[in-house]
């Protein structure tokens, strides 16, 4: 999830993934008035007319929410219309589909807990990256952020290499996008070497940095970062199913694992949640997750990985042994 703005209860969100559909599916409330572009059809003529044409227009829409549906992949909000738009009335039904990729508005009262997870939402995928563009002379450094980046500042060339591993350590980095030209490429070393991702720039100075962030390099290392987290808490499943410690698999033992408020970690396939939701029992699966929160654990939904379907495609790392 992207915060792109927000001020008092509205926020203009970007979904980014399917743990933010689920979210918003539990969030949203009977009466919070939600906007966007959208397709509509529209039209032309009147219903006498025999040449009436029916056509699909992009238009600006705000509705008061009566009732959500998730699918796959797909979030389905539904309400009325609030403001009369071109030739849609007011108080005529219209259903946005909110996928990946869609920018909504969103006026909501946030509880406390709420807004909580909204902000941890906007944390889980964000890569630390280091952006260094270097010359022989000087090089210049900033920390990518979701708008822009922070400038940490000007430095001489032969600094380079020291303020690569200075600012690396001190802000937790995970991937470094190292810029230069053909005349000043530098060999980061074999301490640096795994985080680097190299790039090509036409200039060597502060304003190649915006240069940087227009690059697929950036959008290659949120991607790797967030695909480096899920092996990582596959692995940990695999590694206490190995040893039978604090791990429970299976929709019925995970299930009692969460009423017991075992569960530190609850852990669900996107295949496992595609297949509930083509049977109809998504429902379960959602009332899961409400109740894993309750209880204080956290969730995660896992793109594709097949050991973890081996096992059900749901799993959860425990806090205690039940």
């Amino acid at each position: 999830m992207k915060i792109i703005h927000r001020e008092k209860n509205e926020v203009k969100l970007k979904i980014e993934d399917q743990e933010d559909l689920i979210f918003l599916n539990q969030t949203l409330r009977k009466g919070d008035l939600v906007s966007g572009k959208t397709l509509r059809k529209i039209k032309l003529g009147s219903d006498s007319d025999r040449e009436q044409k029916i056509i699909k227009k992009s238009l600006f829409l705000e509705i008061e929410t009566e009732k959500t549906e998730l699918k796959e992949g797909l979030l389905r909000i539904s309400g009325k219309i609030v403001k009369e738009v071109e030739d849609v009335k007011k108080g005529t039904y219209h259903t946005f589909n909110v996928e990946e990729d869609s920018i909504i508005n969103l006026n909501h009262e946030f509880a406390k807990e709420e807004f909580e997870k909204l902000k941890k939402l906007t944390q889980t995928n964000e890569a630390n990256i280091l952006i260094c563009v270097s010359g022989k002379e000087n090089s210049f450094f900033a920390i990518a952020r979701k708008k822009g980046y922070n400038f940490l500042g000007e430095f001489s060339g032969n600094e380079t290499l020291n303020k690569l591993k200075e600012f690396t350590k001190k802000f937790q980095i995970d991937y470094i996008i190292l810029a230069s030209n053909k005349a000043n490429i530098i060999d980061p070393g074999k301490e640096l070497g795994p985080k680097i991702i190299t790039a090509n720039v036409s200039r060597i100075d502060k304003g190649a940095i915006d240069e940087v962030l227009k690059r697929e390099e950036i959008k290659k290392a949120i991607e790797d970062k967030r695909a480096t987290n899920e092996k990582r808490i596959v692995e940990e499943i695999k590694k206490e199913i190995a040893k039978n410690g604090l791990v429970s698999y299976g929709f019925e033992q995970v299930e009692n694992s969460v009423s017991s408020g075992a569960v530190k970690l609850l852990v669900i396939s996107q295949d496992f949640i595609n297949k509930e939701m083509e049977k109809g029992d998504y429902k379960k699966v959602e009332d899961l997750i409400k109740q894993t929160e309750e209880m204080k654990g956290d969730f995660t939904v896992i793109r594709t990985n097949k050991e973890l379907d081996k096992i059900s495609g749901i799993a959860a790392l425990l806090r205690f042994r039940i």
